[in-house]
């Protein structure tokens, strides 16, 4: 701006913070998004690969099996 001969005025800089913090709001809340999605599905995983070496293994602890 300052190579055109343009001033920036403080209507300019609130205007370029303003939209620095709204991008970068929107962001995190995508990141946030983006995050709670990789954890439900590596629970998911869990859940699954737990049920499956149950229905493999069957249960190898629990009430009454040392009798």
């Amino acid at each position: 701006m300052e190579v055109m001969g343009a001033k920036i005025g403080l209507n300019s800089q609130e205007f370029v913070h303003k939209r620095d913090d709204s991008r970068i709001d929107r962001l995190e809340r995508r990141l946030n998004n983006f995050a709670r999605q990789a954890r439900i599905s590596n629970r998911e995983e869990k859940t699954a690969f737990r049920d499956f070496f149950e229905e493999e293994e069957g249960i190898l602890y629990g009430l009454g099996f040392a009798d």
